[in-house]
Parts: structure tokens; C-alpha cells; sequence
């Protein structure tokens, strides 16, 4: 965005697949600001267009509609940079507070990896012997 190689950014220089993440993910972040005022397909400019795709997106565990925050540049500045951060944060304590309150599952949980390998073994719902 300001003129810095998207292969050698300042923050998260690793190769691993989480930083590379990391750096997919604040470039999008910067590229809103970036497309904000710019003509777009569908509507005028990529903020009308923010506006109408983000009126059914609420701020996790408030019923806020994301809308409200794009009407200006700056309020979108500002959720981004305040508002969230204190999402990401408090996502993290609720996932803190489930791990220590709740139990682990049960000795018939099947790990995602190996749900297809069960229900491809399974031949009873499928009229086979």
C-alpha cells in the first residue's frame, strides 16, 4: 500500500503458514482503505458497496450491524484499529473459559481427519452388506 514489498513486509517475515496468513490478512485489511473511495461493479464506490453487503453482519455477541461502521472512513479506521481488537480479545477469553469449564469430549469423538474414512466404512445406511 505504501510502496513495501508484500515479500518483505516489516512484521511477520517467516515462511510458516501462520505468518504467511498473518500477511494475507493485514493487506486485506489495509486494501479496504486503499479501495474505499474507488469506483466499483455493483455500486458507486466500494464503501456503498461495504455498506449494502455488511447491513446482516453483526459485531459478534451484540446485534450491532457491521453497516454502521462504514458510512465513514474514519469510523472504519477506528472499529479496526479499537472495536476489533477487543472482538479478537474477547473471542479469546470466551475459547480460555470453555477449555477450563467444560469437559473434553468423549471417548466417541472422531477426530475431523477421519470422518470421511467412517462414514465411507459405513455401509448400513446404504442398503450393502
Amino acid at each position: 500500500m505504501r510502496g513495501t514489498s508484500f515479500e518483505k513486509p516489516p512484521c511477520f517475515r517467516g515462511e510458516s503458514l501462520l505468518d504467511k496468513q498473518a500477511r494475507v490478512h493485514i493487506y486485506s485489511l489495509a486494501l479496504i482503505f486503499y479501495l474505499w473511495d474507488r469506483p466499483h461493479y455493483r455500486n458507486g464506490t466500494f464503501q456503498i458497496d461495504m455498506v449494502k453487503n455488511l447491513r446482516d453482519v453483526a459485531v459478534p455477541g451484540t446485534g450491532i450491524s457491521l453497516k454502521w461502521f462504514c458510512y465513514f472512513k474514519w469510523t472504519a479506521f477506528w472499529y479496526l484499529l479499537v472495536v476489533y481488537p477487543l472482538v479478537c480479545f474477547a473471542a479469546a477469553l470466551n475459547e480460555w473459559y470453555k477449555c477450563l469449564h467444560y469437559p473434553k469430549p468423549s471417548a466417541t469423538y472422531i477426530p475431523l481427519s477421519q470422518v470421511n474414512f467412517v462414514f465411507n466404512n459405513l455401509t448400513w445406511f446404504a442398503g450393502g452388506q
